[in-house]
């Protein structure tokens, strides 16, 4: 619990404030180079790989929720009760964290064009 409390007091202002950070374009392209170096090998966008896809996590978790589980994905795991975490603690810069939170948030059914139903693999309606 002390570790979530941490992450969330580690949330930058434009997080908490509740902004539009998660919709800037470079934002968004910087998260998918981070995607493609340090995500890729459990997460895919659309469907499922060893880790939910990010059309999945985008459907059921705000942006700030997004961020604080990339921070500290242990101590979120906790807090909402899971038996378990895979996912590990991968170093990134405050940058690089809401650049991939926005990146993940971008497959968020009706985003950017992406549509479809992050329940049926992306699949349209």
């Amino acid at each position: 619990m002390t570790r979530l409390l941490l992450s969330i007091l580690l949330l930058p202002a434009a997080v908490l404030a509740g902004g539009t950070w998660w919709t800037d374009p470079d934002r968004i392209a910087l998260g998918e180079t981070v995607f493609d170096a340090k995500c890729m090998g459990c997460h895919h966008p659309e469907v499922k790989a060893f880790g939910p896809s990010f059309r999945w996590i985008a459907s059921r978790r705000t942006p700030a929720e997004i961020y604080a589980y990339i921070v500290s994905p242990a101590a979120l795991s906790r807090e909402r009760g899971y038996a378990s975490n895979s996912m590990p603690h991968i170093p990134l810069t405050r940058e690089e964290i809401e650049a991939a939170a926005a990146y993940v948030y971008s497959f968020r059914s009706g985003r950017d064009g992406r549509g479809g139903d992050p329940d049926n693999g992306g699949a349209g309606k």
